[in-house]
């Protein structure tokens, strides 16, 4: 028994799926031997309560881990039985192979049942090498039972080759630099547009998605290199294999890119591929919507084990369409949703903080005439910090570091960070000369900015690195009066709510205590999408077809007070402050 999960793969991206040119030629080569599930649905937006889901055939609310974002983590509940758990008292070998922070078993609880637990499992490749390893050492004949989860497609998104069918222009390249997806500050770009402090143009999406389709593809080469060893040794032929996903990635469907925002189809909506042996071998696809909560009873069915619910093939073979309802809480705030075969309903219930939002996230000492060293990113055309440094007074030479753009050898003049940057006679190059100079190299840049452009004093070309970051130097300029953005080497930097500050003092979070403010009522909002005609949920009916909401509310209503009837509360663990710091930066604690 082989299960496979792909962190962040949505449904869409397969060949199998309808994705074209295909990235995925090994996963649509299974897929023509399995059962297709055109309609597969996850429990969540986000990894841990859909894991959860997927190894107990539990809903959320049912086994209490809904929680990963704060400093305290939900943990599985020690009478909650795991999938491994079960498949090892029927005398299974179990493994599981994990690379997630959210999968640790300290802070998951997800380890119980496998003989074998390796977190930190590493990229694909290695991942894989070390599953073989283990089945290697396994007695001949053994049934066995693996869990495979994969994060390489998960943001940043950062493959060494563009998917089939396509190629990385100059262009993509030069974007996938600004961006400092390769770099330490990786996370500022998702942060910047899922704040809207920046919004990308249809181009700069067009490169996000082609990055995300490349680790994609890199991620089915790997499991076409997985499924031929397994054929070689002899295995293959009798394995049942189960590819699915924990949840998609958004690209700006619902004006945020990454996952774990809402119950949208972006991210609900999964591959399931189910290959199945002996007498109920069967391929095809199923268009009946399903839960990955089917997949373990399938598991347990197909292993001869008793199950506690319908397998994956009984939804099949009933062929109802049947009404999936969810529920996800985000700090504070909740969503319940409810996916009939033509409409989706989501209520969602906010209460506002009691404290203000902070006005400004810059130290007291921050000023005009102080000089820093910001590294950040640029992309819409903005620069956005992540970092900001105090460092000693100097000059009022400005230093920028970044990959070149355009180069015009006749005008002495290249494109950095979007800037011209001139130079002349007297400019020196810490390179051979200036012909070493073109588009995509790393270069610093020591100068002056006037009447709108940088004029050079050095140019000193940096060796190939991908993780070289986009750094400013220099004096500050203006700064807004509400704090949020200031002037430096001719550039407005701005400040995102996470930014981190060094060398102010007491190092600085990012934020400061905002003002305590009157709490305010909860506040309700609807949405109401028709997925026959509108599948990508982007008309918001609640306004117009009022019939058909008030009668998805109330069935939603009837069913909300039966899952707090079933809800229980799992555990917690402290995070460790490292694991906490990575998580952070993944976007999952605030």
């Amino acid at each position: 028994m082989l299960l496979v999960c792909l962190d962040a793969v949505r449904a869409d991206e397969l060949g199998s799926y309808g994705a074209g040119p295909s990235p995925t030629p090994h996963l649509d080569a299974l897929a023509r031997e399995s059962l297709v599930f055109s309609t597969a649905l996850s429990t969540a937006s986000w990894t841990k309560p859909a894991v959860a889901s997927l190894l107990t055939g539990l809903q959320p609310w049912e086994h209490g881990v809904f929680d990963g974002r704060k400093k305290r983590a939900d943990v599985l509940p020690s009478d909650v039985p795991t999938l491994a758990q079960k498949l090892s008292a029927e005398g299974y070998g179990t493994a599981a192979f994990v690379e997630n922070d959210h999968l640790r078993r300290v802070q998951s609880g997800f380890g119980r049942g496998f003989e074998t637990y390796v977190e930190d499992a590493g990229v694909a490749p290695v991942l894989v090498d070390r599953f073989l390893g283990w089945l290697e050492a396994q007695p001949p004949g053994k049934p066995f039972f693996a869990y495979l989860h994969f994060l390489d497609a998960h943001w940043p998104y950062t493959p060494d080759r563009p998917p089939p069918g396509q190629e990385f222009t100059t262009e993509d390249r030069l974007r996938r630099a600004h961006w400092a997806l390769d770099a330490e500050h990786w996370w500022v770009l998702r942060e910047a547009v899922n704040s809207g402090l920046l919004s990308l143009s249809a181009d700069e999406l067009a490169t996000l998605r082609k990055l995300y389709r490349g680790e994609i593809a890199a991620l089915d080469a790997v499991l076409g290199r997985l499924f031929r060893l397994l054929e070689h040794r002899g295995v293959f032929a009798n394995t049942v294999v189960v590819v699915t996903a924990d949840h998609g990635d958004g690209f700006l469907e619902h004006g945020r890119v990454d996952h774990g925002y809402g119950p949208y189809e972006e991210l609900l909506r999964v591959p399931l591929l189910v290959r199945l042996r002996g007498k109920k071998k069967a391929s095809g696809v199923v268009e009946t919507p399903v839960q990955i909560t089917a997949v373990a009873p399938s598991v347990l069915e197909a292993a001869g084990a008793p199950a506690d619910g319908p397998s994956l093939l009984e939804l099949a073979a009933s062929g109802r369409e049947k009404t999936v309802f969810g529920f996800e809480p985000h700090g504070r705030t909740e969503q319940s949703w409810l996916r009939s075969p033509t409409h989706k309903y989501i209520r969602t219930s906010r209460r506002d903080p009691n404290r203000a939002a902070p006005s400004s996230t810059m130290p007291g000492e921050f000023r005009h005439g102080i000089r820093v060293r910001v590294e950040g990113i640029l992309a819409a055309g903005r620069f956005v910090a992540g970092q900001v440094k105090k460092l000693a007074p100097g000059d009022t030479d400005c230093e920028v570091t970044g990959p070149v753009g355009r180069v015009a050898q006749k005008e002495r003049t290249l494109e950095l960070l979007g800037s011209t940057v001139l130079w002349t006679g007297k400019t020196r190059f810490r390179s051979p000369d200036s012909s070493a100079l073109e588009p995509l190299r790393w270069v610093k840049v020591e100068g002056r900015w006037r009447q709108g452009r940088f004029e050079a004093r050095e140019v000193r070309v940096l060796e190939e690195n991908p993780q070289n970051e986009i750094e400013l130097e220099g004096m500050v300029g203006t700064v807004d009066d509400e704090g949020q953005a200031f002037q430096l080497c001719g550039r407005r930097v701005e400040l995102p709510d996470k930014v981190r500050w060094e060398g102010f003092g007491e190092e600085q979070s990012g934020s400061k205590s905002p003002v305590r403010a009157k709490p305010k009522k909860l506040r309700v909002s609807e949405e109401l999408y028709d997925l026959a005609s509108d599948p990508r949920e982007q008309t918001n009916l609640a306004a117009t077809d009022t019939e058909r909401l008030a009668e998805l509310r109330k069935r939603l209503e009837e069913w909300e007070r039966d899952r707090q009837n079933r809800a229980r509360k799992a555990p917690e663990v402290e995070l460790d402050p490292a694991t906490e710091r990575r998580l952070r930066l993944l976007g999952y604690v605030d």
